[in-house]
């Protein structure tokens, strides 16, 4: 008779896991299911991020606890730098302009464009292509100031096929620099004043023809009045100012995001506390590295004005011809 411990035994299945794995996998298992569920009810059920999605134009769905979170930092950031934009630009402007308007928001940023100058950095790409479908009305973006480089355009168009893109720039030889098909391009400079010959504010760098609109004439001309433009890149060379300005006086920003080239350090105060007035946070920030180092590449995305209501600094009015 064989000694009992000394029989063969069968051996197990390669596959069989021990009580522990199996416990360990199926947590697993549970954790990430619980997360997807999560993540679909959310996203479903958007009561559960209805704060979110009206304080962002619909762009972030955060439960109300961790949007508030976000909100309270940016709220924070603001205050102090209510007051210390003001110290940053008054010497020393080259060295400072590193130290003043500091990202205070984040997202999915992606760039859009060339490496380099003309790229520029968006945030929750994915989001503006739902939105877009979800109402199923096109998505705006549009360009000013594009020296016959239309890299960004094209990446646009190849991400987020979804929105009308707009190009406008008195500035362009069409025939040395045509545009592609898919662009609409416009021979028009935006600026203060309407209907201006261009050849009057830029002299011989203006194309003959080329005419110069206020925004709010642009978006009327365009069919798009009322409407939100999803992405707002802005390369005017010092015109920027000018510009916002003029905007702020009327309160008038229907830009989900601005990518906006700044120029001159000792006028960025007022154009920060402007967008920051309007409700836009800073979620980017790079100098131009192909310009001069007071050249500073910035991106915003709007929330409600509302969240800076009592902490952002009231602009103060100032010269922009230096």
């Amino acid at each position: 008779m064989i000694d009992p411990r000394f029989r063969t035994q069968k051996a197990a299945p390669a596959s069989t896991l021990s009580t522990a794995a199996q416990l360990a996998l199926a947590l697993l298992l549970g954790i990430a299911t619980g997360i997807a569920v999560q993540m679909l009810l959310l996203h479903n059920n958007t009561s559960a991020c209805d704060k979110s999605l009206r304080e962002s134009g619909g762009l972030f769905c955060m439960r109300d606890d961790e949007w508030g979170a976000r909100v309270e930092a940016v709220r924070r950031s603001a205050e102090r730098e209510c007051a210390l934009h003001r110290q940053c630009c008054t010497s020393d402007l080259r060295r400072r302009e590193f130290e003043c308007f500091e990202p205070v928001w984040s997202c999915l940023e992606e760039r859009v464009g060339a490496v380099g100058d003309g790229g520029k950095w968006l945030c929750e790409v994915d989001r503006i292509r739902a939105l877009a479908r979800e109402t199923r009305r096109a998505c705006l973006i549009y360009s000013f100031g594009s020296n016959g480089d239309y890299s960004f355009e094209q990446h646009a168009h190849e991400r987020m096929p979804e929105c009308e893109i707009f190009t406008f720039d008195p500035t362009v030889n069409l025939r040395k620099y045509p545009p592609p098909s898919f662009l609409k391009f416009l021979p028009w400079g935006i600026s203060t004043v309407d209907n201006v010959s261009a050849r009057a504010e830029l002299g011989r760098l203006a194309k003959p023809g080329a005419q110069m609109f206020r925004l709010q004439t642009m978006m009327q001309l365009l069919g798009h009045a009322g409407r939100e433009v999803s992405v707002m890149k802005i390369d005017v060379e010092g015109a920027e100012y000018r510009v916002f300005e003029d905007l702020s006086r009327e309160d008038f920003f229907p830009f989900r995001q601005i990518q906006l080239e700044t120029h001159r350090p000792h006028n960025n105060v007022l154009l920060h506390e402007q967008l920051r007035r309007a409700g836009y946070a800073v979620f980017h920030k790079e100098p131009n590295y192909l310009g001069p180092t007071k050249y500073q590449e910035w991106a915003f995305v709007k929330l409600s004005p509302s969240i800076f209501a009592d902490v952002a600094a009231t602009p103060q009015t100032t010269s922009h011809n230096s």
